[in-house]
């Protein structure tokens, strides 16, 4: 819980179970402006109105020793303007949240479902993550915005060199002039 007197007001509840294998989460958050954020420092209008927003998720998976494999599903609220924990623009906690494309599932009015599955295999390890969500009216006069991003990672460590893998495929309606792009990553990271 964060509250910062007459300006905003915060919250974010989470549970999460892993029992006999079953793996099963629940979240629920909450911003909330106050009356006043609509002056600024001066008392004149700062251009921002008073505004509030939530969102919540739910996850369901299954964990063994050699893989892992779950589902989550999130719903925003229907206010613009979620700001700090739910902002648009930066990375959140959900468990929809995309791998590379993020704050596409934190957007006004938004759904979304995650698939995420990961293995051990030969001393490899294998991700697969497919996060969609839809944004309504995230185009603008009544057309919805749509993301789909699929991410397959390899990854392997050799002693303190961590190595990965990784390919994005992204198809979504701003950006590319609504084409499916691919990206391709290498990651290296020296643990000293």
């Amino acid at each position: 819980y964060f509250d910062a007197q007459q300006a905003v007001q915060a919250y974010w509840l989470q549970a999460d179970l892993n029992m006999e294998g079953i793996v099963a989460g629940a979240q629920y958050t909450g911003i909330s402006y106050a009356k006043n954020i609509g002056t600024d420092f001066l008392g004149g209008p700062s251009g921002l109105d008073d505004q509030s927003s939530d969102a919540y998720a739910l996850k369901l998976g299954y964990e063994a020793d050699a893989f892992t494999i779950s589902g989550a599903y999130s719903q925003t609220g229907k206010d613009a303007g979620a700001g700090g924990n739910l902002d648009g623009y930066g990375q959140s906690k959900l468990y929809t949240e995309a791998w590379w494309n993020y704050a596409y599932v934190t957007k006004a009015d938004t759904s979304a479902y995650n698939i995420t599955a990961t293995a051990s295999v030969a001393d490899f390890g294998l991700s697969a993550f497919y996060t969609a969500s839809t944004t309504k009216n995230g185009m603008g006069a009544g057309n919805d915005l749509s993301m789909n991003e699929l991410t397959l990672e390899v990854d392997k460590s050799f002693g303190a060199l961590d190595t990965s893998l990784v390919y994005i495929n992204t198809d979504a309606d701003d950006q590319n002039d609504g084409s499916a792009s691919n990206t391709l990553q290498v990651y290296l990271t020296l643990n000293f």
